[in-house]
């Protein structure tokens, strides 16, 4: 299944659907993160992966109203040395009409006529998820609803950073749509795996499993852990929003 990067770094997202990939980068992520524990870097290699990816596919979607293809075969990434992903691409022009209209929330139809929408978009983030999900269990002791916070963490900072860009009047939908797609995680996972609560510019994200970060040498809570005082969480997801958003 191995395939040469391209020249500029980026391998096919086909190779991290191998079990195998996961057994490496778990051991190279927990390495940097300067644990023994297999737990820390699978959480954290899926959630990277995601990150990258992910809020590529929610911010087109809003955007143009499509949904860009999930096939692997149609994105590429770049891996550091320690498993962490830095970047994604979509190399395809594929998409799949899931339609969204910000303000209006319309949903649209598919080539077949058929109504699609939220629950497509959800369903396609689901499949891409579920065997790096597989390698990631395979790989690690973390139960299925850790390893699938950290896509849901993805999806809920894509839809925070959509939210504060968004005109006013198009928060609430964004919101909506939003929690549903990671609902489609959560059915995945049997569990809720993060909550979020508009607070005027700033759509706060609270998770409910841990990524476990912070077991790592010299780190911390992530912004949106739940283990964090939640005072101290609002205080860091303000500044981080004004920050992008000045």
């Amino acid at each position: 299944m191995d395939s040469p990067p391209s020249d500029d770094g980026y391998v096919s997202a086909v190779e991290l659907c191998d079990p195998r990939w996961w057994a490496g980068a778990v051991a190279a992520y927990s390495s940097w993160l300067g644990t023994r524990h297999a737990a820390p870097g699978a959480a954290c290699c899926l959630q990277h992966y995601c990150g990258k990816v992910l809020p590529l596919v929610v911010a087109e979607w809003v955007r143009t109203g499509r949904l860009l293809s999930m096939r692997h075969e149609d994105w590429q990434v770049r891996v550091d040395e320690n498993a962490a992903t830095t970047a994604a691409r979509h190399t395809a022009a594929r998409h799949t009409a899931a339609r969204h209209t910000a303000a209006r929330h319309t949903a649209g139809h598919t080539a077949s006529g058929t109504p699609a929408g939220v629950p497509a978009v959800g369903q396609a983030v689901a499949d891409h998820v579920a065997p790096l999900l597989d390698g990631v269990l395979a790989a690690s002791n973390l139960t299925r609803a850790t390893a699938l916070g950290g896509p849901a963490a993805s999806l809920g900072g894509a839809v925070a950073r959509l939210y504060a860009a968004a005109d006013p009047a198009d928060r609430a939908g964004i919101v909506r749509d939003g929690a549903a797609i990671i609902a489609v995680l959560e059915q995945t996972a049997g569990r809720a795996l993060i909550r979020l609560d508009a607070d005027g510019d700033v759509l706060l994200q609270t998770r409910t499993t841990c990524c476990l970060i912070r077991l790592g040498t010299e780190r911390s809570f992530c912004d949106t852990c739940p283990r964090m005082d939640p005072i101290e969480r609002v205080r860091r997801q303000r500044a981080r929003t004004r920050r992008a958003h000045p």
